[in-house]
């Protein structure tokens, strides 16, 4: 976690990466309070309740590119008290529940950008409580409720396992396809996706609990997810195809070192 509230200042040019994030009851990684040109990058985080926290960004650019996340109970995005400028390319998320999900339980969040992710939701594992409307039945495939116009969403890759896909964009604008997330999104380039993209026989995670085995995310070739995301300069240079692919791994490239380095290494 950085530093939050009253103690956080001039928090910017920080990076966190390559770290293996496992059996965390709150957040994987709080950068929270960071101002600009933070980077949280190549993480990989199992049987967390949140993944990816900016609560809130002080105005960024503040990346998050290819992170991995397995087993979330909760969000793995969570852009909270109003956050401003969170960049997120190239993540990858498969959990039950809401899929490609970013709360907003304290306001709506600005000038965020989605490209090139990937994220498949599952099954609900408990029903969201709710004073004022009777709770929901199903997970959604993608749920921003936050979402507004000065936010971008395209070049992503979503589904959703043993559960309709319907979703929401907006707090009140509803989807039950891929086109009508399109339009919502104002994104023309986001695909539908399936655990069929998974070069390993990656299961849902349902239920969360007790903890999940480390899952392989990789890419199979041919799939949907391979060549189908957008180029982006000093981000994705080295991709193999006839384009860049979604998500945290390029199809044949090396799986990065997360976690302590062996002794010598750099």
């Amino acid at each position: 976690s950085t530093m939050e509230d009253i103690w956080a200042y001039d928090q910017s040019c920080i990076d966190i990466y390559n770290n293996d994030i496992t059996l965390g009851v709150d957040d994987a990684i709080e950068a929270d309070f960071c101002s600009h040109n933070c980077r949280i990058m190549r993480n990989r985080i199992t049987n967390c309740a949140m993944g990816l926290s900016s609560q809130p960004g002080l105005g960024g650019p503040n990346y998050f590119i290819r992170n991995v996340m397995y087993n979330l109970t909760g969000a793995p995005f969570k852009l909270e008290r109003h956050s401003v400028g969170n960049i997120f390319l190239h993540n990858t998320v498969v959990k039950c529940g809401d899929g490609f999900y970013a709360p907003h339980w304290q306001g709506e969040y600005f000038r965020t950008v989605y490209r090139n992710n990937l994220a498949v939701g599952g099954p609900m594992w408990q029903k969201p409580r709710s004073r004022r409307r009777a709770p929901r039945t199903e997970s959604q495939v993608v749920r921003l409720p936050g979402f507004n116009a000065s936010c971008e969403f395209d070049y992503n890759g979503v589904g959703i396992h043993d559960a309709p896909f319907k979703g929401l964009v907006g707090p009140k604008s509803y989807f039950t396809d891929i086109e009508g997330l399109r339009k919502l999104t104002r994104g023309s380039h986001s695909i539908r996706v399936s655990l069929d993209v998974f070069a390993d026989q990656v299961k849902m995670p349902f239920p969360p609990i007790p903890q999940w085995d480390l899952a392989d995310l990789r890419l199979k070739a041919g799939s949907a997810a391979v060549d189908a995301a957008q180029p982006l300069p000093n981000v994705n240079d080295s991709f193999s195809g006839a384009a860049p692919d979604l998500g945290a791994y390029e199809l044949g490239a090396e799986m990065p070192h997360y976690g302590p380095r062996p002794v010598g290494e750099e």
